[in-house]
């Protein structure tokens, strides 16, 4: 065992070694792509609460090679209290849905949320079924007699 244990340490150890290698080199033309967004990021900074089409009407250079569609989709699908709405659905049943359907007032995160409660709903019957057809399936073979 204290082998086995050894092995594995000096193989989990010997890892970062590995890491050095040319194929885990950073490739500089990957970089460039950033440059724009950390200038986005740092003006975003030095602004406070900026939004995008001020933004777009101050600093249209910041802007250069970002996508407003991307920017858009994201803020689109944030979820009510950072907890995507099946989870509220899904853990806290019909709760869930009416938090869901207060906090978000979106129609399909109220969706979402009713397919978790549906899910859970489903998986707990079925749980049940087979737990009651084990129960009967047991006592029901002891109790019969055989000829």
């Amino acid at each position: 065992m204290k082998k086995l244990f050894t092995l594995f340490l000096i193989s989990f150890l010997s890892l970062p070694l590995y890491a050095a290698h040319e194929h885990f080199q950073l490739e500089p033309e990957a970089v460039q792509g950033f440059e724009s967004l950390e200038a986005l990021e740092k003006l975003v900074k030095d602004n406070g609460s900026v939004s995008y089409t001020e933004i777009k009407q101050l600093h249209p250079e910041a802007l250069v090679g970002i996508s407003d569609h991307i920017l858009l989709d994201n803020a689109v699908q944030e979820s009510p209290l950072g907890i995507p709405s099946f989870l509220w659905g899904c853990v806290l049943g019909w709760v869930g849905i009416l938090l869901v359907y207060l906090i978000s007032e979106d129609r399909d995160e109220t969706k979402k949320a009713l397919y978790g409660c549906i899910t859970t709903s489903v998986v707990v019957i079925a749980f049940y079924v087979v737990y009651v057809l084990f129960i009967i399936g047991s006592f029901g073979a002891a109790s019969y007699n055989y000829p």
